[in-house]
């Protein structure tokens, strides 16, 4: 926690020890005090994602991204750590920009969504409208691949076909066309153009519409 806080603040030992256990208070750390004298082995792998968010926050940035992190944590803790980002947004202002694979982290976390496939994004919008009712089969694909409460009992998954493996190169089309059930001749004729009507930025040269698509409710 020390050398983050010296190396971008003149300040002694002392008052980068007391940053430090403040820190650590913010992100609830208990008997942070204490905490502070201990090695990583001795935390647990949730308190250590809490210390990292610490020295994040440590110099007071304007942005904050976080990448993937409530991956291998258990569902309890990854609430926990959810929390914490969501409290640490609202206390400082800090922009959060959070990068996962988890659409249940999506849902509960983000105000505006940009899914991305191959390196570049395919499809933007505000979280409720995007779950709602995506516009890329990419999109489509996703939530459709995610278990639903109120779906009927025995029904299957829908993964998405094929492998991430299966690619086109984007300079010559869709990179998602050999896995895309919305494929058309276009698609493999140059690259899709990401476009915007205001609400919703899309890549797509056949897109879906609301009746291929049950979408869901964030």
């Amino acid at each position: 926690m020390l050398p983050p806080i010296r190396s971008h603040r003149d300040v002694k030992k002392p008052e980068a020890n007391e940053r430090s256990i403040e820190l650590l208070h913010k992100v609830a750390i208990p008997d942070a005090r204490r905490r502070m004298k201990e090695y990583p082995h001795q935390l647990s792998g949730g308190m250590r994602q809490r210390v990292l968010i610490a020295i994040a926050l440590a110099n007071e940035p304007r942005l904050l991204i976080a990448d993937e992190p409530t991956t291998a944590l258990d569902v309890t803790i990854q609430a926990q750590i959810l929390e914490i980002l969501k409290q640490v947004v609202a206390d400082t202002g800090t922009a959060l920009i959070m990068i996962t694979h988890d659409l249940g982290v999506v849902a509960g976390l983000c105000d505006t969504v940009h899914v991305m496939y191959q390196g570049r994004v395919v499809e933007s919008a505000q979280r409720r409208p995007l779950f709602a009712d995506p516009h890329h089969p990419y999109t489509g694909g996703l939530l459709a691949s995610v278990p639903r409460l109120d779906s009927p009992r025995g029904q299957p998954f829908k993964p998405i076909p094929g492998s991430p493996t299966d690619v086109l190169p984007w300079t010559q089309g869709c990179a998602f066309v050999p896995r895309c059930p919305n494929r058309v001749d276009e698609c493999t004729e140059g690259p899709p153009t990401l476009e915007s009507d205001g609400d919703r930025a899309l890549r797509c040269f056949n897109p879906l519409d609301k009746s291929s698509t049950g979408g869901a409710t964030p």
